[in-house]
């Protein structure tokens, strides 16, 4: 799996958490409308008839059902995006777009993605798999949604820190899955 792929499922899953937060809090809300509906008078439930929203009891179950199997569907395709992301970490199979060719700054190398692209969703992905926060920090390697930069000044040790870095998200993925 590519960074640049990594990146296209993160945002998919960044907007299908959304879509979740927001049908369990109409998920919730309905839940607590039919608690209140029994202390509702006639009046009451006819008042919010005619600014059109409805009080009967069955459709609003329906709806707490419809909206309840909407959920239930999301949360397994989000797994299942999940579930494909820490499989390709684990097994070693991201492929990380660098621009071989390092900026070297006072003690410190950076390599930045080919053709400038920048991966803030994917790294913010690897950071939430993890557990950790943006800017990701494995040893002397931090890993940027724009560039990867290493604490070191020679550049083949630098790819060296990188490759070890990125055999310990990997290793630290698959512990997780077991």
């Amino acid at each position: 799996m590519e960074l640049s792929e990594l990146e296209v499922i993160a945002s998919q899953l960044l907007e299908q958490q959304k879509e979740f937060s927001s049908l369990q809090e109409d998920i919730n809300r309905l839940e607590l409308d039919l608690r209140e509906l029994p202390r509702k008078s006639a009046s009451e439930k006819k008042f919010y008839a005619l600014i059109g929203m409805d009080w009967d009891e069955p459709k609003i179950a329906g709806k707490l059902k419809q909206l309840s199997e909407k959920r239930d569907t999301l949360s397994k395709i989000i797994a299942g995006e999940n579930s494909k992301i820490v499989a390709a970490l684990s097994e070693k199979q991201l492929i990380v777009p660098l621009d071989p060719k390092p900026m070297i700054s006072g003690g410190s190398i950076s390599f930045k993605y080919r053709a400038n692209s920048t991966y803030a969703k994917a790294v913010q992905e690897l950071a939430n798999i993890l557990g950790l926060t943006v800017p990701l920090k494995v040893d002397d390697v931090t890993i940027e949604s724009d560039e990867i930069s290493v604490a070191e000044s020679d550049p083949l040790y630098a790819m060296g820190k990188i490759v070890t870095a990125f055999d310990k998200i990997s290793k630290t993925v698959a512990l997780k899955l077991r």
